[in-house]
């Protein structure tokens, strides 16, 4: 049985629906009230901040003077570890400060080195710098303070260190280089590359007819890889890398080989993500707009659940995190779960059927999603209490046609109504996959939801109920939302 639940604040409903499951319960107008007068679980106080996929400002210690500078210091004074030398304005730093404490520096010392013997061989293996190196030097100061900001938080969240690295001893040149691979991940986020421009990050271009194509360590991601023909876009495949790094992470019932393989699928073919049983429609519509548009942004942003734990900078639940993925497929039960999680006003999460309480988004948290999944860098809504529906509709369609890949369109339907049974209210979201088509009197749809594509057509006056509203995410300033 498929489940979907929408809280909406334009509406006094939250229910739980499913095509095969027409019941539902409507819940008090309090816990549907407006937005800004509650705060979150990570900020209680209800203040309101844009956050970009992953924190842009983080408080740990600036590693980038230590292990990024220092590392590509070394790493270009030492022909043995690199091919290409990477470019670099700074000179290495020394770990312990004049004058520290010399049972403090031991200290530091022997954490390094219980930190070390934990990490993965493939992150510590010798590093040569590529394209995303170069664009790192390329790009101005304040996006690779922001770099380094968020790759100082993956590495501490990973491997427990924050000190200072001393690249004189070779104990620490694994550390610098996970750091640097780190790093060069996050160049691929789609709101880094919204900043400087499209990059090359991989090497892999998709084959020419009979030429053999790329390999990749992870035999499952291969299999994935040949049995979609062996073939891909460059951006499909610099996401299927991402994929087939190895990672750890504090999801207790987890196994990255599984979610990884489930991931690659997902960029050949994301409508089969899939909410299942669960009710978190939006942020599977969120998470098939990201997968379906920005390949390289959907497997980073899954590589990142996975080791952190965390989605826009917001931790998961400690349950949820030890909790068995059940019948959905892993990568989608990690993603789906923990958006809805970290979206949640002030209850937990837990990834349970029938949990309406503690599932569905109002399209206020959709808009975060946007943001913190799709890469949106700017949202609005489009109510269709006020404007009408057909007015609203062509507004969005003139955005859609107008900036293509660039938006990402959540609609706000009855779900009844939609697959011809009787109206009822607003409980569903979904994506609008292409501008919906108005003729003679009907109104065609594309539409994405429940693991697959569905095209539907509705005389008007029934379209007019089905559509309570749409909310769309831009990534790019240059998007004019009208």
């Amino acid at each position: 049985m498929r489940r979907c639940l929408l809280r909406v604040d334009l509406s006094q409903y939250s229910l739980g629906k499913t095509p095969d499951h027409p019941g539902g319960r409507a819940t008090d107008k309090a816990r549907t009230s407006v937005e800004s007068t509650h705060g979150t679980k990570a900020d209680p106080a209800g203040r309101s901040a844009r956050v970009n996929g992953r924190p842009a400002e983080a408080l740990f210690v600036n590693l980038q003077r230590t292990a990024g500078n220092a590392a590509v210091a070394q790493l270009v004074a030492d022909a043995a570890d690199v091919d290409t030398a990477e470019p670099d304005t700074a000179g290495p730093e020394t770990a312990v400060p004049e004058n520290a404490d010399p049972d403090t520096a031991e200290a530091d010392a022997n954490d390094a080195e219980a930190a070390e013997a934990n990490l993965p061989p493939e992150m510590t293996a010798p590093y040569t710098p590529g394209p995303m190196a170069k664009a790192y030097w390329e790009a101005t100061p304040e996006v690779r303070a922001r770099v380094n900001a968020a790759t100082d938080e993956r590495f501490a969240d990973l491997t427990g260190i924050t000190r200072k690295l001393n690249f004189d001893d070779p104990h620490d040149k694994p550390a610098a280089r996970m750091w640097l691979r780190l790093r060069d991940e996050e160049m691929t986020h789609p709101n880094v590359v919204v900043e400087i421009g499209p990059v090359e990050i991989t090497a892999d271009e998709p084959p020419a007819a009979g030429a053999p194509g790329p390999t990749f360590a992870n035999p499952k991601i291969q299999a994935v890889y040949e049995a979609n023909g062996s073939t891909g876009s460059a951006n499909q495949l610099a996401a299927l890398r991402i994929l087939d790094t190895p990672r750890i992470g504090p999801w207790r019932y987890l196994n990255w080989d599984d979610v990884a393989v489930g991931a690659a699928r997902r960029i050949y073919h994301p409508e089969l993500i899939d909410q299942n049983v669960l009710g978190v429609c939006g942020p599977a519509a969120a998470l098939e707009g990201e997968a379906a548009t920005q390949a390289v942004g959907y497997a980073t942003e899954v590589a990142l659940v996975f080791e952190t734990g965390k989605v826009g900078g917001k931790k998961v639940n400690d349950e949820l995190l030890a909790r068995v993925p059940g019948s959905l497929e892993q990568s989608d039960w990690m993603m789906l779960t923990a958006i809805q999680d970290t979206s949640n006003y002030v209850l937990d999460y837990h990834g349970e059927s029938g949990d309406t309480w503690r599932a569905g988004l109002t399209a206020g948290q959709i808009e975060s999603t946007l943001e913190h999944v799709s890469g949106a860098v700017k949202t609005e809504k489009y109510s269709c209490e006020w404007w009408g529906v057909m007015d609203q509709t062509v507004t969005v369609n003139g955005i859609m046609s107008t900036y293509g890949d660039d938006v990402v369109v959540v609609m706000l339907v009855d779900s009844d109504l939609m697959v011809g049974k009787k109206a009822k209210h607003m409980d569903h979201a979904i994506r609008l996959t292409a501008p919906a088509k108005i003729a003679d009197g009907k109104v065609t749809i594309n539409i994405f939801t429940w693991g697959s594509n569905y095209t539907y057509t509705y005389d008007e006056a029934t379209f007019k109920k089905l559509v309570y509203g749409y909310v769309v995410g831009a990534r790019k300033d240059t998007v004019t939302l009208p």
